[in-house]
C-alpha cells in the first residue's frame, strides 16, 4: 500500500527569504483571509522562534491569535509583519 503524507507549505519555509517571497505571494492575491493564512503558515515554519522571541508569543499562542479568529487585530498582524522584518505600504492599485 502507498503511504501519502499531507503537504504542509510552513515545513519548506527554512529562512527568512523564504518567508518573505511567501508572505509577497499571499500579498499579491490581495485577499486577507489569504495573507492571514500565510501569516499563520509563515509562523508555523522552522527556525520562526526569532520571531516568537520579537512578538513576546509562543508558536501556539501566536497560531491560536491567527487561526481562531476571522479577523485579527490589526495590532496583531502588524507585530507579526514587523518581527519578520517587513513593513507594510499603501500603493495605487493597477
Amino acid at each position: 500500500m502507498i503511504q501519502t503524507h499531507q503537504f504542509d507549505p510552513a515545513e519548506h519555509l527554512l529562512t527568512d527569504e523564504d518567508v518573505i517571497g511567501f508572505l509577497e505571494d499571499m500579498a499579491e492575491n490581495r485577499s486577507p483571509s489569504e495573507f492571514l493564512h500565510g501569516l499563520n503558515t509563515a509562523s508555523r515554519s522552522p527556525g520562526m522562534e526569532m520571531l516568537m522571541d520579537k512578538i513576546g508569543k509562543t508558536r501556539a499562542a501566536l497560531c491560536r491569535s491567527l487561526m481562531q479568529q476571522e479577523n485579527p487585530s490589526f495590532a496583531m498582524v502588524y507585530r507579526v509583519v514587523d518581527a519578520l522584518g517587513l513593513h507594510l505600504s499603501a500603493r495605487e492599485a493597477a
